[in-house]
């Protein structure tokens, strides 16, 4: 698979969840860029109790 492939998938996958949102705090941002490299924004809102806590962000892809 190529890169170019792979950002398409994800620009296609990743965008059908933005158009069904309803509330404009939130959402999914893409950004194309040349040289294989895209931005991907996705905007949510969380309930994080008060005090020391921790969030973890997994499946992220790295380059």
């Amino acid at each position: 698979m190529t890169r170019f492939t792979l950002v398409f998938t994800l620009l296609v996958v990743l965008s059908v969840p933005a158009f069904s949102q309803e509330e404009k705090d939130e959402g999914v941002q893409i950004t194309v860029y040349n040289n294989d490299l895209a931005v991907v924004k996705d905007r949510r809102k969380m309930e994080i109790p008060e005090g020391v806590g921790k969030v973890e962000f997994t499946d992220v892809a790295t380059r």
